[in-house]
């Protein structure tokens, strides 16, 4: 996506994401690594295939700056999916921005990451 299309800044984090598909494209959960997340989506690496247009349900898992493990479940549709040699590189869109409301521990490390608070 470029840079112009995005809503929010993109920072690097690092964390686990499991997917689940909501169109039963696929029948286990499937464990990714975090590339980077923004208050409206999130880049993924996945060493499985998930298409471009999937419906996914996502539960986020990091360490906050006080060494704490939080997560975060997060709905969304695959924006872009490319093989890269052996791993898929995976961009997904939230169906919802990150809120306090609705994701307050999402939220709450997105804004220690973020100088500029968006």
């Amino acid at each position: 996506m470029e840079d112009a299309k995005r809503r929010s800044i993109r920072f690097p984090i690092f964390a686990i994401a499991e997917l689940r598909s909501n169109t039963q494209s696929w029948e286990n959960t499937i464990t990714t690594m975090v590339d980077n997340i923004s208050l409206h989506g999130i880049g993924l690496y996945s060493l499985r295939p998930v298409e471009k247009g999937e419906d996914v349900q996502m539960n986020i898992r990091f360490i906050d700056r006080d060494g704490s493990e939080k997560s975060g479940n997060l709905s969304g549709n695959v924006v872009w999916s490319i093989r890269y040699h052996d791993v898929y590189l995976i961009g997904i869109a939230f169906k919802e921005e990150i809120t306090p409301a609705n994701n307050p521990p999402l939220y709450s490390y997105y804004q220690e990451l973020n100088p500029a608070k968006d």
